[in-house]
């Protein structure tokens, strides 16, 4: 069994390999933002507070609620997105 903070790494290093970003940036591109999304929503689908996935990425709670909420409705007509969204939560679960 993975601890909490292995998890979140793992994730990161997820996240960052299938959309070729770096989480950690300060970046207001589309891209990292779309992957700072997945990452919170995968987080917090697994139970993570929205304030512990915030600290992760330096990002405020308030924030972390945005991604999470914005992200549903654009996985349902940004197909691109959800191919990344899935293939980041399928790599996470296989690994857990």
């Amino acid at each position: 069994m993975q601890s909490r903070q292995e998890e979140i790494n793992e994730l990161k290093e997820i996240v960052n390999n299938v959309f070729l970003v770096d989480l950690e940036v300060k970046d207001r591109k589309r891209g990292v933002v779309d992957a700072r999304k997945v990452y919170s929503k995968i987080l917090r689908d697994s139970g993570y507070s929205y304030e512990l996935i915030g600290s992760t990425i330096g990002k405020d709670h308030s924030t972390i609620m945005h991604y999470v909420k914005n992200i549903e409705h654009l996985l349902s007509y940004d197909r691109i997105l959800l191919d990344k969204y899935i293939a980041c939560k399928n790599i996470f679960i296989k690994n857990k």
